[in-house]
């Protein structure tokens, strides 16, 4: 027991499984908040349901799940129209960082409209003849949770449509729906780059105003980034962008390269790493005089 705990690390275990914990966190949630709204009505009795043959139970099932990816593949068709439309060409990479709260919103949705319209409950198994937590609230309250779930969804998709940072090649352009701020590299105070717990690369920016700008990450996506000028992407985007702050006298700050290296996963993380190191030794432009 004793060697299984040592060799167990909580970094390798959590690699690659990030978006597991987060969708589970999600689900626990909201089955929180439907005890505590269900709550208040559990004594009122339920109908008794009838017996149905378990093919119409899947067919039922396959029908909410394409329901399900028809909301969350509509909204994202959307949210790609509005950004096509409001997004300038010269944009090379988007940041939505608001995204997460779209999917939140459209799984709550989902799970909402599940629990009090199915008459089996939320998560049944009807193979096996087996009822879920099934849903006491009257039909008026029902309407009312119906209405604010759909406008929780909407909000997340608002969100997610109109709150994004756009990096261009003269700087960043941050919106939050209405309100715009553009910066432009002088504004830049330093820049750091670091390992995401899945072992993704990141390159974050900091700003004068302490405004913080992500370059690259697993939420950043390549917009009209041109691919004969940056054959790997956002990759060397970031390693022609660290020679732009380098030229300017913009220094590094909290970034062990041997740490970092260890840390990356992906080949062409680690030679992206390893061309900015040598970028920003040549200039001897960094806060970390022991990195080198």
């Amino acid at each position: 027991m004793i060697n299984i705990l040592s060799s167990f690390h909580i970094d390798s275990f959590l690699k690659g499984n990030v978006q597991f914990f987060f969708s589970y966190g999600i689900v626990i949630v909201i089955i929180i908040l439907i005890y505590f709204i269900d709550r208040p009505y559990k004594d009122i009795p339920l109908p008794e349901v009838k017996e149905k043959h378990p093919v119409t139970a899947i067919l039922k099932g396959i029908a909410g799940v394409v329901i399900f990816l028809a909301v969350l593949i509509g909204g994202l068709l959307l949210v790609t129209s509005i950004n096509s439309y409001f997004v300038n060409e010269e944009v090379f990479l988007l940041y939505e960082w608001m995204a997460p709260a779209y999917f939140i919103a459209t799984i709550y949705l989902f799970i909402i409209c599940v629990w009090m319209y199915s008459k089996y409950g939320l998560f049944c198994n009807r193979l096996f003849g087996e009822n879920g937590v099934r849903c006491h609230l009257p039909k008026h309250i029902k309407k009312r949770v119906l209405i604010i779930s759909v406008l929780v969804y909407v909000l997340g998709l608002a969100s997610f449509s109109f709150c994004y940072d756009c990096i261009t090649p003269k700087g960043v352009v941050k919106r939050v729906f209405v309100l715009t701020k553009e910066y432009t590299w002088e504004d830049v105070d330093y820049y750091y780059m670091y390992s995401g717990i899945d072992g993704i690369l990141c390159y974050d920016v900091v700003m004068k105003d302490g405004a913080r700008v992500k370059c690259l990450n697993d939420g950043v996506r390549e917009y009209e980034l041109p691919e004969d000028k940056y054959p790997n992407g956002d990759l060397d985007f970031c390693v022609e962008l660290t020679a732009t702050f380098n030229s300017m006298g913009i220094p590094l700050k909290d970034t062990d390269f041997d740490k970092l290296l260890e840390k990356v996963d992906a080949d062409s993380d680690i030679d992206c790493v390893k061309k900015i190191r040598e970028i920003v030794s040549q200039g001897c432009i960094t806060n970390d005089e022991d990195i080198f």
